[in-house]
């Protein structure tokens, strides 16, 4: 964990990346800057993760970590996330006209914008709409002469549903990648192998090590110029 004291303006600081660090003050209240840790349209059960890792890593009560990622993981698979825990909200930035046109020219499909086009009510700019990921359910194929089932493989956009549908079929596969994205910041706060042995179970990509990379390289530039304008 690398942490930088700040001339007595806080107790106590946690760098993630360059540009995202939380500052606990000495009223014992936490402030946090910075695109990764708030995570604006992030799921409501990923945000108070987020926020109990950071009270942990404060009190120095790493084991509470782990625990409460495997106790949400839990929920996940057993189905006990309900629709205020899933649910995703995004903002239309544009018409659903403005929109059509975009993907008529070759971007990518949205979402969001999906949803709001096939629903029975009316969306327009500026509106906001919540939303899951739901089960895709099975298909059957034929593979090498033999029918195989098994998960059907869609986009994003083509398996959320409203809020207002949710039944408990939300895709677990989805939300427990979620959740392991979610807590890989902290690969950015303890470091690479001690994080391995915390989570061993969450699968590392080439990316992950990359952003890593990066993050020490910025730091390091950081931490020169705190040590410079203490000399």
């Amino acid at each position: 964990m690398i942490q930088i004291g700040i001339d007595k303006r806080c107790a106590d600081v946690i760098t993630v990346d360059a540009k995202s660090y939380v500052m606990l003050g000495h009223d014992g209240k936490f402030v946090k800057k910075g695109q990764t840790l708030r995570g604006r349209n992030s799921e409501v059960f990923l945000a108070g993760l987020k926020n109990l890792f950071i009270q942990a890593i404060f009190s120095r009560d790493y084991d509470r970590c782990i625990a409460e990622y495997a106790r949400i993981r839990d929920r996940i698979e057993q189905y006990r996330l309900g629709p205020q825990d899933v649910s995703q909200k995004a903002q239309l930035n544009m018409s659903l006209d403005e929109y059509r046109r975009k993907v008529e020219m070759g971007a990518n499909k949205s979402a969001a914008y999906e949803l709001a086009s096939n629903a029975t009510r009316h969306y327009g700019k500026g509106d906001q709409i919540y939303y899951y990921v739901a089960d895709p359910g099975y298909e059957t194929v034929m593979v090498r002469n033999k029918e195989v089932t098994r998960k059907r493989k869609l986009k994003k956009f083509e398996s959320v549903e409203l809020i207002e549908n949710f039944c408990w079929d939300y895709d677990v596969n989805h939300y427990v990648e979620r959740l392991d994205k979610a807590t890989k910041i902290l690969i950015l706060v303890f470091g690479l192998d001690r994080f391995k042995q915390m989570y061993p179970n969450i699968k590392i990509r080439k990316k992950d090590t990359n952003k890593l990379d990066k993050r020490q390289t910025k730091l390091h530039a950081v931490r020169q110029l705190i040590d410079g304008d203490r000399a």
